[in-house]
């Protein structure tokens, strides 16, 4: 059924590897989507993707204030052997193994990087976009249709999720070069389910922000990638999987001894709205195609 809708999608969809070191000394590297949505290079991705680098730039002053820290214990002349190796202890328990100190970002293909512009970062919808530059010609060949929001969205509608889950990523970050070396196998991965209903938050964004839940959930790897229908069009950018407990007090009998079973959920999608999705393309400008119903 979504045979076509794949094979286009896929051609929209590309993968973005997040690597980063951590002040402990772990590198590690994850991937997400996003969806090229113009020949100018403008694109979509899920806002937790782009908080990682937030983050990164939030950590550089501790960082540094370490730094300046224990280069004053080894500039004081004062201090004994011990009482150096006690300060130098005290400044290890302080500081957080997760502060991030080297990220990186790769789009798709060598040489893509964010415009000078930045990507705009929208938390309360999960969403972000940007533009790219030195975006290869091949990669806006082919460019999505967006759901028309003001068209028909009905629930039991069969939409499907694209994305590159189950990656190997083995990440090491080089300090002579002071980069990244990431080995990656990445293939799509889609997985379908229906359109179940509609949330909304609370916000004091003019945009309104609301997700479309499907009764599939996403896998790591899928977030920033499209939830789209059968002939294509994208309904929203995948942002998150919400566990809901069924509430279910089940009990077995095992060897004649009554065992409670663990809490059952049902886990679904979450995706950006495409009223969402389009009212903040349109605060930016940024040009995209949209469906007529």
């Amino acid at each position: 059924m979504f045979a076509s809708a794949i094979e286009k999608a896929q051609q929209f969809t590309y993968p973005v590897i997040t690597s980063i070191k951590y002040w402990s000394g772990e590198v590690e590297a994850g991937v997400g989507a996003f969806v090229v949505l113009n020949a100018d290079g403008w694109i979509a991705t899920a806002g937790h993707i782009i908080q990682i680098g937030l983050k990164a730039m939030d950590d550089l002053p501790k960082i540094a204030a370490d730094k300046a820290a224990r280069g004053d214990v080894d500039a004081n002349t004062k201090l004994s052997p011990g009482g150096r190796r006690a300060a130098l202890k005290k400044l290890d328990n302080a500081a957080d193994p997760k502060w991030i100190v080297n990220h990186s970002y790769w789009w798709g293909t060598n040489g893509v990087t964010p415009s000078s512009t930045g990507i705009s970062l929208y938390p309360d919808a999960d969403l972000a976009i940007g533009r790219l530059e030195g975006v290869p010609v091949a990669m806006t060949a082919t460019l999505p249709t967006l759901k028309n929001p003001k068209g028909s969205l009905r629930p039991g509608t069969s939409l499907c999720r694209l994305g590159f889950p189950f990656a190997t990523l083995k990440a090491t970050f080089d300090e002579a070069a002071n980069k990244f070396n990431v080995d990656r196998a990445l293939s799509f991965f889609p997985t379908d389910g229906i359109f179940t209903r509609i949330s909304q938050r609370s916000t004091k964004n003019p945009v309104p922000v609301k997700f479309i839940e499907t009764s599939s959930p996403g896998l790591l790897g899928q977030s920033g990638g499209p939830v789209f229908d059968i002939q294509g069009r994208v309904w929203g950018i995948q942002s998150m999987t919400r566990h809901l407990p069924l509430g279910f007090r089940e009990e077995i009998e095992i060897a004649g001894k009554k065992i409670a079973v663990p809490p059952q959920f049902v886990n679904l999608g979450l995706a950006t709205h495409p009223e969402t999705l389009t009212g903040m393309l349109d605060t930016l400008g940024v040009s995209y195609d949209v469906s007529p119903d």
